[in-house]
C-alpha cells in the first residue's frame, strides 16, 4: 500500500519523454503523500489521480470478504482537502473529479492524444474505466487494486480498438522476479562472492555479525 506514486516516479525517471499517471485512493495516497514534494524538488512531471472514498481501501477489503463486515480503523471521514494539500507541495496543475471530467483534464494537459501509462491502486471501478479511457492509444495500464465486483469496460472501445496493453500486478511481479533472479544467478561467471562476507552455521550467527562490524560485506550466508 502507497507503492504507486513512488513507483511512477521512477517509471518517469527511467523513461522520461513518457506520460505517466498514477491512481490510487486516498489512503493509499496518504501513505507517501510527501512523494509530490520530491516530485516537485526534482521537476519530475508525473500526474496522480486520488481516488477520495475515504476508507483504506485494502485493508477495509479484508474486513468485508472476511471478518463480516466488521469495520474497524479504516474509515477517513476527515475532510482532507487534497487540492490545497498538492499545490500546498508544488504541484503545477490541480483538477477536482467532482467539478472537472478528469479525461478531458488529461487529455488537455498531455497536449491532446492523453498518457503513456496509468497504474491503479484503488481496484475502484470508475477510476480503472477513467484511467483506461485517459490514456493514448498503444498506452498500458497497470492494475494492482483488486476490484469489489464486475467492472463495466467496453472491452471493444477502451482496449482493443486502442490497442491498450493491459497488466495485472499482485503485489508485485513476483513469477517474473524469480525467473529474472535464476536466469541471472546460472548464467555464466556470475558470482555472489564479491558480496559475501562469509558462511556460517545458523548456530554461528553471533560470529557473522562479529565479521560484519569488524568490516566484512554485510551479506552472509547463515547454514542451518
Amino acid at each position: 500500500m502507497g507503492y504507486g506514486l513512488g513507483a511512477s516516479l521512477g517509471a518517469k525517471l527511467g523513461m522520461p519523454h513518457k506520460t505517466v499517471i498514477n491512481i490510487a485512493g486516498d489512503g493509499c495516497f496518504r501513505m507517501n503523500m510527501n512523494e509530490i514534494a520530491t516530485a516537485a524538488r526534482y521537476n519530475i512531471p508525473i500526474i496522480q489521480v486520488v481516488v477520495n472514498n475515504h476508507v483504506l481501501g485494502m485493508v477495509r477489503q479484508w474486513q468485508t470478504l472476511f471478518y463480516g463486515r466488521r469495520y474497524s480503523a479504516t474509515e477517513l471521514d476527515d475532510g482532507m482537502d487534497y487540492v490545497k494539500l498538492a499545490e500546498a507541495m508544488g504541484a503545477d496543475v490541480t483538477v477536482n473529479s467532482a467539478e472537472t471530467d478528469i479525461i478531458q483534464a488529461v487529455r488537455r494537459e498531455t497536449g491532446g492524444p492523453g498518457a503513456d501509462a496509468a497504474i491503479d491502486i484503488t481496484g475502484n471501478g470508475r477510476a480503472i474505466v477513467a484511467g483506461l479511457r485517459a490514456l493514448r492509444k498503444g498506452g498500458r495500464m497497470v492494475s494492482v487494486g483488486l476490484p469489489g465486483g464486475e467492472i463495466p469496460v467496453n472491452l471493444t472501445e477502451d482496449i482493443i480498438y486502442r490497442e491498450i496493453q493491459y497488466t495485472g500486478v499482485s503485489g508485485r511481479q513476483m513469477f517474473a522476479t524469480w525467473d529474472d533472479c535464476m536466469e541471472i544467478l546460472q548464467s555464466p561467471g556470475f558470482s555472489l562472492e564479491p558480496v559475501m562476507g562469509g558462511r556460517y552455521s545458523l548456530d554461528g550467527f553471533e560470529d557473522a555479525l562479529a565479521a560484519i562490524q569488524g568490516g566484512a560485506p554485510g551479506k552472509m550466508l547463515l547454514i542451518p
